[in-house]
Parts: structure tokens; sequence; C-alpha cells
């Protein structure tokens, strides 16, 4: 419902574009209004497991964004793009996304470590443990030193929790591919999950809490530690009613099977039931 309230929307603004007569101010406005509900549908579509209309609507986004002249919503539109690529098996291309959108000047620091942030993650991707590290440490120092003036309220998100939970999920990411030290790679994931994963009840970050809740979970099981994977699981379960998301149910489900490989310990065996009981009721 929400997704066809959104795509209702931007056919109406959409419409006014192509046979309303306007002013050039308002003609910025429309762009930038169609630009930014058309990223909405693709960042939706994405959650929603389309990742073919996702990077259309995002395609399309990033058009009316140009359009209206504004570089820092096409930029906010490429990073989600790179990270769209990044998580489908497309790593090269998401470096080469990141690439392009980083060379483009914008004053804006927060907008600098969005985009940054979003390279760290592509560098993961393709298993570039060094250039990821650099990446989200640039991102983060950007973060630190943005100041008010860096407002931009399409990355109302990005705090440095938000960050290091990338950064935690990026890792995890390079510790499946990892020949040495992928104990370390995981513990360092733990470490950069944890807040983000452990956030309050507020509204709007319980989707990326429940998302890196996952991601937590998973980096537990393959260090072995079952006691904290089931804590950490119970606390996204926790979420999971209030949160429709398919990337996030997926998730749940591919933890599950984990967790089903390891029922032979006390703790997992107790907990399983519970799960399989919770991922019914969602």
């Amino acid at each position: 419902m929400s997704l066809r309230y959104v795509t209702s929307e931007l056919a109406a603004v959409l419409d006014l574009v192509r046979c309303a007569t306007y002013e050039d101010a308002v003609r910025r406005q429309l762009f930038a209004a169609a630009g930014d509900l058309a990223q909405l549908a693709g960042w939706m579509q994405w959650d929603a497991g389309d990742q073919g209309a996702a990077q259309r609507y995002l395609l399309l986004s990033m058009r009316m964004a140009r359009s209206a002249g504004d570089d820092g919503r096409a930029i906010n539109d490429a990073g989600m793009l790179c990270y769209i690529a990044a998580h489908s098996g497309q790593g090269r291309d998401a470096i080469q996304i990141a690439t392009a959108a980083t060379q483009i000047a914008v004053p804006s620091r927060l907008l600098r470590a969005r985009i940054i942030g979003r390279a760290a993650t592509a560098y993961a991707a393709v298993g570039d443990l060094q250039a990821s590290r650099s990446a989200a440490g640039l991102a983060q120092d950007l973060l630190a030193s943005a100041g008010a003036d860096d407002a931009t309220p399409y990355l109302y998100y990005l705090n440095p929790d938000q960050l290091a939970a990338e950064s935690g999920q990026g890792l995890l990411t390079l510790a499946a591919t990892a020949d040495v030290f992928q104990r370390r790679l995981l513990g360092e994931a733990v470490e950069l999950l944890t807040p983000l994963s452990s956030a309050d009840a507020r509204v709007e970050y319980q989707r990326s809490a429940l998302l890196h809740g996952c991601y937590l979970a998973e980096a537990h099981l393959r260090r072995r530690e079952l006691d904290a994977a089931v804590e950490v699981t119970r606390i996204a379960l926790s979420r999971a009613p209030g949160v429709r998301s398919h990337r996030c149910l997926a998730l749940l489900h591919r933890l599950r099977g984990a967790f089903a490989q390891r029922k032979r310990a006390t703790v997992v065996a107790d907990f399983l039931p519970e799960l399989e009981g919770a991922l019914d009721m969602v």
C-alpha cells in the first residue's frame, strides 16, 4: 500500500512536469519533488526485493535531480545505486558508480561522507580491505567535521552509528572470502554493528536496526558465539512486527537456516522453536 501511494504521487507530479505551464523556479521544485518520490519508490522496491525496478526508479530520480540542477540529490541517487550493485554481486560496477559520483564537486561534507561511505561498501564487495577501510575512515572524518550548514533533509538518518554499521557489514562481507584474519575481521564487524543494532525504539531507525541486527547475529554465529547470536536475534525479532521489509525477512530466514545447522548446541535447540514461531507471525 505504501509503494502504491508513493508511485501514485510520483505519477501525479510527472503529469504536472509534462503538461503544466510554470515559471522556472516552479519547474525546479517540480523536478526536485519528482526526484525525491522516484528515489523513495526505488529504495522501497529494493527493500521489497525487486532490484530491476529499484534501479529504474533511481535512474529516473537522478535524471530529475540533474534537470533540477541539484547535483547533491543526483549524487545521493548514485550512492544508492552503488549500494544496490555492491549487494547484488556487481562490486566492480559499484566502484565505478561511486568513483564517478565522488568526482562531482559538492561543498557539503555530509554528502561527501555519504558517497564515500558507499564507496567503502563497494570496495568491500570486491574484497579490497585496505581501500574499504580507508574510505570508511574518511567518511567518518567528514561526517564528524560536517557543520549545520551541511544539513541535507534526505540524509537525516546519516550518523556515526549508521556509517559504522555499514562498515561492519562490509567487514562481514570481507571475512567471507578472507584467507587470514577472518576471526579478527568478524570481531571488528561485531564492534561496528552493535551500536545501531542496539538502537532504542525510535521509529525512524527500526528497519536499519533490524537489518544490521541480522548481520550482527550472523557475525556472532560465524565466531561460534552462540549465546550472543541468540540474544541479538531476539532483539531483532522484537522489531520485526513493526517493519515490513523483504530484505529483513530474507535475512531472518537465512539466520534460521544458520541456527538449524548448530542445533546440537542446547542454547540453539532451545531457541529454534521461538525463532520459527516468530517467523510464522511476520
